[in-house]
């Protein structure tokens, strides 16, 4: 069993999505403060090995933690807090970061890279990447940018591999990155056919994004 806190935002769904997938019992944690959120949950909702938390004590008081988790993933740094009693039950805490914030030495942080797919935070030209917009035809785009499934794959064997590393890094196999700790994402299709099959994702369900 896993706990993914921030399960719907877009990062969290498509980890959420791929351990169901897998048939993997998943418990996610977030507040469902948007619309994109709620349709978001619709997508994984009706499945028997999802349940939905809007707390960390709520998580508690179904004594759902008990069981005991592979990992607890954290997709913000600041969805770390408030946490700490259930984090004692799993040994691998991996928390997503796309930039050097402060760390927390009880958890294990992973440098992602430039990610993007669907549901996405985007507009016609570019991806708004944290506080930074990226063009899809800009050098870094085309250098850094990961597709989001493949990313989720390579994370998830990571995560179910881990032995709690005092730090991690993943990067596109474009990037230029070197470090010791760094796990190489392979694209399985081309930036142009995934940006062809996102815009008309995008276009169809713009309204959701």
């Amino acid at each position: 069993m896993f706990l993914i806190v921030g399960c719907y935002d877009w990062v969290g769904y498509h980890i959420t999505n791929k351990l169901l997938e897998q048939g993997q019992e998943v418990i996610g944690i977030d507040t469902m403060d948007s619309d994109k959120k709620e349709n978001l949950a619709m997508f994984v909702g009706r499945n028997g090995l999802f349940s939905h938390y809007d707390s960390a004590q709520a998580v508690i008081k179904d004594k759902k933690h008990k069981e005991g988790f592979k990992a607890i993933i954290f997709i913000k740094p600041e969805d770390i807090s408030d946490i700490e009693e259930i984090s004692y039950f799993s040994q691998v805490s991996l928390c997503l970061r796309s930039k050097n914030e402060n760390m927390d030495e009880c958890v294990t942080f992973v440098d992602i890279p430039l990610l993007y797919g669907e549901w996405m935070p985007r507009d016609n030209e570019g991806i708004f990447h944290g506080e930074e917009y990226v063009r899809f035809d800009s050098d870094q785009f085309k250098k850094e940018a990961t597709y989001i499934e493949d990313f989720v794959n390579a994370f998830i064997k990571f995560a179910e591999e881990s032995e709690s590393p005092d730090y991690a890094m993943f990067a596109s196999d474009k990037s230029e990155k070197e470090d010791e700790n760094i796990t190489i994402v392979r694209e399985t299709k081309s930036q142009g056919e995934r940006l062809q099959e996102l815009d008309e994702h995008y276009e169809k369900f713009h309204f959701l994004y």
